[in-house]
């Protein structure tokens, strides 16, 4: 589908298909996976950061508790292994 989007709400990657002006769907569709773009997007920090947000947005309650509990643990090992190099 094709709209006007604001310039605001563009963020460009470095990510480029050459295709020619006015090209049908088939045409697009054909040079996104002759370039295999989405495997390059799947594979960039971007692509990576929404998807752990959308995990993480995912979570139930268990899965939180257990992520709050592994964060604890780490701190704890940190800060024992800190006070080991001081001392």
């Amino acid at each position: 589908m094709r709209q006007v989007i604001p310039y605001k709400r563009i963020a460009l990657t470095d990510l480029v298909v050459k295709v020619p002006k006015n090209a049908r769907q088939k045409t697009l569709t054909k040079a996104w996976e002759e370039n295999k773009i989405q495997a390059k997007w799947d594979n960039s920090v971007w692509a990576k950061k929404l998807a752990a947000k959308e995990k993480r947005k995912n979570m139930n309650d268990f899965e939180r508790f257990q992520l709050m509990v592994a964060r604890q643990q780490k701190a704890a090992l940190i800060k024992e292994k800190i006070k080991d190099i001081t001392v």
